[in-house]
């Protein structure tokens, strides 16, 4: 504790409290710089398992052009990401949007 004149606040369960100063630091931070989300990388991790899975689906059809039937096809998390890139090239450009910019890695050198 600082060797200053704050007051302590009397807390909850018996602790003492000290009001903030800026600059000082606390024993519990947050997350550190750069540490990911716990929800977010679960749910990364799922839906990477799920597209593993399905892969490049088989779709039967209709003589109307409705779909009758989809089987989960071979390929495994690159089929799948193919059959989104032809089929759903919107959503494919979302997730290549949110991808690219962490891939992208430039050196700039002065001459």
């Amino acid at each position: 504790m600082p060797d200053d004149d704050r007051p302590e606040i009397p807390g909850r369960n018996g602790g003492v409290l000290t009001p903030f100063v800026p600059g000082e630091l606390r024993p519990t931070q947050g997350r550190p710089p750069g540490a990911t989300n716990k929800i977010t990388r679960i749910l990364k991790e799922a839906i990477l398992q799920a597209a593993g899975t399905v892969g490049k689906p088989r779709i039967k059809r209709g003589a109307d052009g409705r779909i009758l039937k989809i089987e989960r096809g071979p390929g495994g998390l690159d089929g799948y990401l193919e059959h989104l890139a032809m089929n759903e090239p919107r959503a494919f450009c979302g997730l290549l949007a949110r991808i690219l910019p962490v891939n992208i890695r430039a050196e700039v050198t002065d001459k």
